[in-house]
């Protein structure tokens, strides 16, 4: 595996997307996409798992594949409070908005990520992932998840398929990030 793939984990609103999942609110189906469990979850309360609940992050760093989480607005790498409210760049005339909320963020819930520096500052603002496709120093597994408004949580199916259209498209065209070993999710 390492060396030879990369995966792409886009995380957009579970129920938007039909997945399997069981419950109604975010969290607990973001926490099943990373720890593949609900952690009997039935709401989106803050949430801390502690250190020993096992993630994707604890089988990839054993295994040595290189990982990080990509996240729409989040104001700073490793960044664990439970929401960022900025000024909203859709229509400016309206009050600040909360485009990231902590429970669309499976990875930084986890105490075993949270707690350790260097797992926790590769939890990164979206931005970053602009940069490291120039470089050509994508990860091998990447978890990305669109803010409040392009993940369709607080929109519909035509803007979140404006933004996959805006989004997605130009990145399967860049052959720093698409080739024959890329798993887009």
């Amino acid at each position: 595996f390492r060396g030879w793939y990369r995966l792409l984990i886009l995380s957009l609103t579970p129920n938007l997307l039909m997945i399997n999942l069981r419950r109604k609110t975010s969290q607990p189906n973001y926490l099943a996409m990373t720890s593949g469990e609900f952690h009997g979850l039935n709401g989106d309360q803050f949430l801390a798992l502690p250190k020993n609940v096992s993630t994707i992050v604890d089988l990839l760093d054993a295994k040595d594949i290189s990982w990080a989480a990509y996240q729409e607005n989040l104001p700073f790498d490793g960044f664990g409070e439970d929401s960022f409210t900025s000024h909203n760049y859709i229509n400016s005339s309206l009050p600040d908005y909360t485009y990231y909320e902590r429970k669309h963020n499976p990875l930084i819930i986890h105490n075993s990520v949270a707690s350790i520096p260097e797992r926790a500052l590769r939890v990164r603002n979206f931005n970053d992932l602009a940069v490291d496709i120039q470089a050509d120093t994508m990860p091998q597994w990447s978890f990305i998840t669109p803010n409040m408004v392009n993940d369709a949580h607080n929109t519909d199916i035509d803007s979140t398929s404006k933004w996959l259209e805006y989004f997605l498209v130009p990145l399967l065209e860049n052959p720093n990030f698409n080739s024959e070993e890329t798993l887009v999710i």
